[in-house]
């Protein structure tokens, strides 16, 4: 088979127009930041992001939190997450960053003790404080110092948490990495330098040891991840951070380009966690759609994945 010259050529068809439906606002804006490279300040961002908050599942997430960040438990249905996961889940799902209820709210958890918590927690809390723009608070800083320097760690280097499933063996936490990642972005120096260079050489390891023992963990494919991740996440998450492409990703990207259905969506395969149903598990996800989007944007081609689509060039390309 021909290898693709154009990442989009890794597709099977192209999903985009399906993705900017103005329906799912919370995704769109999301799409516009990670796949095209908006700034988050422009016109287009920002509609999209005033319309997020009506979606579900964050109209339902949000709707007991009070302007002071506080949680009314009497509109909290009882199979619905308890208030730190409802946060964490509507800042994956793509609420508002710009939402008061959520800065009182973030500033009410960056108050509580969070040292009795697993690195895999205190990371995924790291990552929607920094998506809300927080990463400047002392609070925050305190949490990352944490987590480099006095978090438990694993044999290779990496977090250690008691949950073998997020990576037993001596790459330690894959959730923990996942999240931190997410959390550094692209920063090279500085104080995030040190967290993308240590949480990306746990997830390129952990792929290796999958596509070498045919692990089968990060199989599903899931969103929101809390305490779990996968292998669109942690491609989503390498290819975020601007981590060059390394030979042991490239069959994770071959299953991952695999996956595709014959419209070039991918479909949601776990049970999304309480309070997070905004889509449904075994359909298409625009979710998962935008992360292996992104994944392949960067690695399709130095990965010499072959060339799927018909020839038209997607939506928002040049020609």
């Amino acid at each position: 088979m021909t290898a693709a010259r154009s990442w989009w050529e890794a597709l099977r068809a192209d999903p985009v127009a399906w993705l900017l439906d103005e329906a799912a606002a919370n995704v769109v804006w999301r799409v516009l930041v990670e796949l095209f490279e908006r700034p988050q300040d422009s016109l287009a961002v920002r509609r999209a992001r005033s319309g997020a908050n009506v979606c579900e599942p964050v109209a339902t997430l949000l709707e007991p939190l009070l302007p002071d960040g506080t949680w009314d438990r009497m509109r909290m249905a009882q199979d619905h997450p308890a208030p730190r996961e409802r946060f964490v889940i509507a800042v994956q799902s793509g609420a508002d960053p710009e939402d008061p209820r959520l800065h009182a709210a973030a500033e009410r958890f960056l108050d509580s003790d969070f040292l009795d918590h697993e690195p895999c927690s205190v990371a995924r809390d790291l990552q929607a404080f920094r998506t809300l723009g927080w990463d400047h608070d002392l609070r925050f800083e305190e949490r990352l110092a944490w987590l480099m320097e006095e978090a438990p760690r694993s044999p290779g280097g990496g977090w250690a948490c008691h949950d073998r499933d997020h990576g037993g063996g001596p790459n330690g936490c894959a959730v923990t990495a996942a999240a931190l990642l997410g959390t550094a972005g692209r920063e090279v120096d500085g104080r995030f330098g040190a967290v993308r260079q240590r949480a990306s050489g746990v997830l390129i390891g952990e792929l290796d040891v999958q596509s070498r023992t045919r692990d089968g963990r990060w199989g599903r494919a899931g969103h929101p991840n809390l305490d779990r991740t996968d292998r669109v996440e942690v491609l989503w998450a390498l290819a975020r951070a601007g981590i060059p492409y390394d030979p042991r990703m490239r069959e994770a990207l071959a299953q991952l380009q695999a996956d595709q259905n014959a419209e070039g969506r991918w479909t949601l395969e776990i049970e999304p966690p309480s309070g997070g149903a905004g889509e449904r598990c075994g359909q298409p996800s625009r979710w998962i759609t935008l992360h292996a989007l992104v994944a392949l944007k960067a690695y399709a081609v130095p990965a010499g994945l072959p060339r799927l689509y018909p020839g038209a060039v997607p939506a928002g390309e040049p020609a």
